[in-house]
């Protein structure tokens, strides 16, 4: 891979990034909305970007995601491949599944983003397509669930 350090991008506008994270053998991605995730995202990654007037754009403060976000992403990445996800399959895959069944999936479905799937077997299902689950990733859990339920 080229080195991009000190690339400069003069007066452009970006309205999303996607990044990847390489999970043992898959990679995942996930796109970013938020101008200022933009901006600390390609400032992290060795990227200058300057505004209209010249300046270089200070990288914004990160703020650190929170564990349960993380949790929750971990979650929503098991349904890139499919609509309906068996409830062993997310207590085996890394999901912290206590927490994320007692405290996590609730308040999910509170915000009307993931419900028991219909049938005799133990399956969730999301309820918005992962591309809007993407606008409203944040940081902390729960401004996602506040912007979820805000968008209903």
């Amino acid at each position: 891979m080229p080195d991009l350090n000190g690339t400069v991008f003069d007066q452009c506008t970006f309205n999303s990034v996607s990044i990847g994270d390489n999970h043992d053998i898959e990679i995942e991605y996930r796109k970013f909305f938020n101008p200022d995730r933009i901006i600390a995202i390609l400032s992290d990654r060795g990227f200058e970007l300057t505004s209209q007037q010249g300046e270089i754009l200070e990288n914004p403060d990160p703020i650190p995601m929170d564990e349960d976000m993380k949790i929750t992403l971990r979650f929503i990445c098991l349904f890139a491949r499919s609509t309906v996800v068996p409830e062993n399959i997310v207590r085996t895959r890394g999901v912290q599944s206590g927490h994320f069944f007692n405290t996590i999936l609730p308040k999910l479905q509170r915000a009307q983003l993931g419900l028991p799937a219909e049938g005799p077997k133990n399956r969730l299902r999301l309820m918005v397509s992962l591309s809007q689950i993407d606008r409203l990733v944040e940081n902390s859990f729960e401004q996602f669930i506040a912007n979820a339920s805000s968008s209903r």
